[in-house]
């Protein structure tokens, strides 16, 4: 019996999370594809639309699934060498042997996610290499598809919230924005700040401190994954409750 090649495929994310060993999930818009017309709907464990032109319903197939072998693609800073591209940009070069390649970027190159604020300023002039044209060989960390779920993004669960990376402050008394004394995890959304640092979503009577949490009935991590949600996607873009891929993964090496 043949086994199906495991496929190795590039993924980005918007933040250094993806290099965050605490996080173990991720969420992606389902996208209509260019042979199909809305709306989605739901059949068991698949997403369908109807096909333009026989007018018939067909899956929908989520770019990643199960088994797949991720390398998470990084912006980086050439150092020291002239604009190679159009327009003085900078572009990835091409290497026939991988050892070569491996010898250029560390003569060369740093990921940007390994820089302070004040070597980004020294850095910024000699040149940022794109992370959408990353080549596989450039990655240094690299993931393996778990599980791929269909689900509307209200559905998440606190677990999958907390899954998803975000920064967690043990509160023992007051804590950095808070307001209030409190005990036990409270997660940051990425966006709030108080005067003293983060303002932590925490659990207070059951559901989250904040007025937006205890408005719409939400814990502590899902409340802050909703503003996180609305922070990559634009205003309202919880309220639309849109169709995602829920990604569960595991990192390959430690």
């Amino acid at each position: 019996m043949s086994q199906t090649a495991v496929r190795e495929r590039p993924i980005l994310f918007h933040s250094d999370l993806g290099l965050e060993d605490r996080k173990t999930q991720t969420r992606r818009l389902v996208k209509i594809p260019k042979w199909g017309q809305w709306p989605i709907e739901q059949d068991g464990d698949k997403l369908i639309c109807t096909c333009k032109s026989t007018g018939c319903l067909a899956d929908i197939k989520p770019r990643y699934r199960a088994g797949d072998v991720l390398y998470v693609a990084e912006s980086v800073f050439q150092i020291g060498h002239e604009r190679t591209g159009k327009n003085g940009q900078y572009l990835w070069p091409k290497f026939n042997d991988e050892a070569v390649a491996r010898r250029w970027f560390d003569s060369c190159c740093r990921y940007t996610a390994d820089l302070m604020s004040n070597e980004l300023i020294w850095y910024e002039p000699h040149g940022l290499l794109n992370k959408l044209f990353m080549p596989p060989w450039a990655a240094r960390t690299r993931l393996r598809i778990e599980e791929v779920r269909v689900q509307r993004v209200q559905e998440i669960s606190e677990e999958d919230a907390i899954a998803e990376g975000l920064a967690v402050q043990m509160g023992d008394g007051p804590g950095p924005g808070a307001g209030f004394k409190w005990t036990g995890p409270g997660y940051w959304d990425g966006l709030s700040r108080g005067d003293f640092g983060p303002t932590y979503h925490v659990k207070r009577e059951g559901l989250c401190c904040c007025k937006e949490g205890q408005r719409l009935n939400l814990t502590p991590a899902r409340c802050a994954y909703r503003i996180l949600w609305n922070k990559l996607y634009g205003k309202g873009a919880w309220e639309l409750n849109s169709w995602i891929w829920a990604i569960t993964f595991s990192r390959i090496g430690g």
